[in-house]
């Protein structure tokens, strides 16, 4: 659920698409600016395994782009329930300024057909001709070659690919307003969601490389 002020000024955030990833991105005009050092992945789910990965995914796509991430699940125990209040107060508290909400909005089924082939295979098998070794050079014409020819055919078929349509909003972890959101349509793992998000964040100066990586 997004903030009430974004839902009212969504309309007037600025938009730029990027088209060869499929993204498409908002700016808040109220957060023109706002780049972020300590970033904490919160994937909105309540199967924690997905979530686990996920979050885990993200993160690991931007350490590996020196921005300064951890996974919520580290943080904040899903053995209790978290308002959003209490979760943006606990960061701010532990020096975190952004908080990056990942969504799952949708999941399409392509569906595609992988057409029949046939294989052929030639074997050749020669066969030297009956003599003594001092005789193989005058029995080289009675050699006989055996060709076999084998044909293999397999059925096309119906295959099916799952595609996801995530969203990820960066939350201002001061004030709790949403300050940039990227929409990501139809992609096909989580990995490739991640790495794509990771490069728009730094793309898009929402987040800043650090010198220094806390350990976690």
């Amino acid at each position: 659920m997004l903030p009430a002020p974004l839902g009212l000024a969504i309309i007037a955030i600025c938009c730029s698409s990027c088209s060869n990833r499929q993204l498409t991105t908002f700016r808040n005009p109220d957060y023109p600016g706002a780049s972020y050092r300590r970033i904490v992945v919160y994937v909105d789910t309540a199967d924690l395994q997905w979530r686990h990965d996920l979050e885990e995914e993200m993160v690991r796509a931007l350490r590996e782009r020196s921005v300064d991430a951890v996974e919520s699940l580290r943080l904040m125990s899903p053995t209790r329930q978290w308002s959003d209040s209490e979760r943006m107060a606990y960061l701010a508290e532990n020096g975190f300024d952004g908080y990056l909400r990942l969504t799952l909005q949708g999941i399409q089924v392509h569906e595609y057909t992988v057409p029949s082939t046939t294989t052929t295979t030639v074997r050749q098998e020669t066969k030297p001709g009956k003599g003594s070794s001092s005789e193989i050079a005058r029995t080289k014409a009675k050699e006989s070659t055996k060709q076999t020819v084998e044909t293999k055919m397999t059925e096309g078929y119906v295959a099916h690919e799952q595609r996801l349509r995530y969203g990820a909003y960066m939350i201002d972890a001061a004030s709790g307003a949403t300050s940039w959101i990227v929409l990501h349509e139809l992609v096909s793992s989580p990995a490739s969601f991640s790495s794509a998000i990771a490069d728009q964040i730094l793309a898009d100066s929402v987040a800043l490389p650090s010198a220094g990586i806390s350990p976690w």
